[in-house]
């Protein structure tokens, strides 16, 4: 690529109160390969509470550094804000919680000459992470995703591409209209589906890696899955074509735990309540233990598959339009 007056590239994180690792975030883009004459990084800090803009005001970086504050809107607004401040010709997007490798940035722009949209991998950063069956099961997602990335034979589905290792060029962000605001999870498959809609081919890097430091509590873990049942319900409607690549549409087969759960849960019976609170201060207990039992983690997933449909439920709002949304035969649900 040749050096010129503009910046190669963006680097755009959002940022929520992230704490000491979005300062770890930032050390590892302070040690590239790549000039740091000829990138930026843009931080939007999205509502943060927690002493994070006082913490840069105070860091020296190699490279120039923008710090943004917003009220707390969504990572999608937070990084749709970031970008009106972006120089570089090509934005790298990054959560706060990676840390890349020292030619993350060379081998996003490298990768270019070989499609529109680069993506890299997100394995978990081991050392960095809480031991427990939580980080066990991302653990083995993200080395799964890897694997499966690495041995694809065809195109890169939107459903493969995540949003905190990838990059683009400005204008083609720009094109496709950046992320759907009101998406606060699912925002990257979202995005994936534009990229490919407008014609864009998206890549997969290996050498790109970003790690996660994986910290969330389990409650934290649950609300991301109704969280993504509400985002997905909202996606799915806006791309019906997407339905069978998300959870949405793999609502059977279901094992007779998740059926009965799915009952008390989705439609907030008292009694599904309990076993949802019951269930979180059990795990979350545990998960501080650093226990990594494989049936507590099943456990986690059966409440978490529950939750993420309730979310499901409650953008549909009504339980036979729920029941259509998903596929299931209401008939045959109301005679079990």
């Amino acid at each position: 690529m040749s050096v010129n007056s503009k910046l190669d590239a963006s680097v755009v994180i959002a940022s929520y109160n992230s704490g000491d690792v979005l300062l770890w975030c930032l050390e590892k883009l302070a040690d590239q390969s790549h000039p740091y004459e000829q990138f930026e990084v843009v931080v939007v800090l999205d509502g943060s509470t927690d002493g994070s803009k006082t913490a840069l005001d105070k860091l020296s970086t190699p490279f120039a550094l923008k710090v943004i504050e917003q009220e707390n809107t969504g990572k999608p607004a937070a990084i749709n804000r970031g970008i009106l401040s972006a120089a570089g010709e090509y934005l790298i997007f990054i959560d706060a919680d990676i840390l890349v490798n020292r030619d993350f940035v060379a081998n996003h722009l490298a990768w270019h000459d070989r499609g529109d949209v680069v993506t890299g991998p997100i394995p978990l950063a081991e050392k960095e992470s809480p031991t427990s069956f939580l980080t066990d099961g991302v653990k083995e997602w993200a080395d799964d995703h890897f694997a499966e990335m690495s041995s694809l034979a065809g195109p890169i589905a939107a459903t493969q591409m995540y949003g905190g290792n990838f990059s683009v060029r400005l204008e083609d962000y720009k094109r496709v209209g950046g992320y759907r605001e009101e998406l606060r999870r699912s925002d990257d498959y979202n995005l994936g589906k534009k990229f490919i809609d407008a014609g864009l081919k998206i890549v997969f890097c290996p050498d790109a890696i970003g790690a996660q430091v994986y910290d969330k509590t389990i409650p934290g873990w649950c609300h991301d899955f109704y969280v993504d049942g509400r985002c997905n319900t909202l996606m799915v409607q806006q791309f019906p074509e997407i339905k069978r690549d998300v959870r949405l549409g793999h609502y059977y087969p279901a094992s007779v735990t998740k059926h009965i759960l799915r009952r008390l849960i989705v439609y907030r019976t008292p009694l599904g309540d309990l076993v949802v609170g019951v269930a979180q201060f059990v795990l979350e207990r545990m998960r501080r233990m650093g226990s990594r039992s494989k049936f507590l983690a099943a456990c986690n997933g059966v409440i978490g598959d529950a939750l993420y449909f309730r979310g499901v439920y409650e953008v549909l709002g009504d339980r036979q339009a729920f029941l259509d949304f998903v596929g299931e035969d209401s008939d045959a649900a109301d005679a079990e």
